[in-house]
């Protein structure tokens, strides 16, 4: 076997290896330690960057919803501007049309639809519509409500429906 100095020296290098794979696993534990922490870091960083692109995908998701509704703004925009169009074409055609006035002028006056934007254009159907329209002759005024038809060249029909030359007189109506 060994003898005393010989087990002693084997016990010191054993200690010695041991303290030194003490030290070795203390520092590998301090490592992973170090490496834990910094994973953990990560692993938040991550998580963080994940919560922000799911903000901006739902930012995304109602940007495109908001250019959606905007492109049908748009097209609602421009079906109007169209009405305005066709309505500036229909009082452009009945201010041509003074004779379908049922009064006659005083004083000289000649009636006539002198004020556009006292002319409504209301449409029932899309070839199919009234006007309400202030006609005047400078001394008098008086209300009339005709009907219109639209046919498929733009050409405007027009009828009298109903006509005030002004309010002591009241309203008649025409066949």
């Amino acid at each position: 076997m060994y003898t005393h100095n010989q087990a002693t020296a084997l016990v010191v290098v054993l200690i010695i290896a041991l303290c030194g794979t003490a030290m070795v696993l203390a520092n590998t534990a301090s490592a992973l330690a170090v490496t834990n922490e910094k994973l953990q870091q990560v692993y938040g960083d991550l998580m963080t960057t994940k919560d922000s692109l799911h903000v901006l995908e739902k930012g995304l998701a109602n940007d495109a919803g908001t250019i959606a509704e905007l492109r049908q703004e748009n097209a609602q925009l421009r079906e109007l501007i169209q009405r305005d169009s066709r309505d500036l074409e229909i009082i452009a055609d009945l201010r041509m049309h003074p004779d379908l006035i049922p009064f006659a002028g005083v004083l000289g006056g000649t009636f006539g639809f002198y004020f556009p934007d006292m002319i409504y254009v209301v449409f029932s159907r899309p070839y199919l519509g009234h006007v309400l329209a202030y006609v005047d002759d400078g001394h008098i005024s008086g209300m009339v409500l005709l009907d219109f038809i639209l046919d498929d060249n733009g050409e405007i029909a027009w009828r009298l429906a109903v006509a005030n030359p002004g309010h002591e007189y009241g309203w008649t109506l025409y066949p």
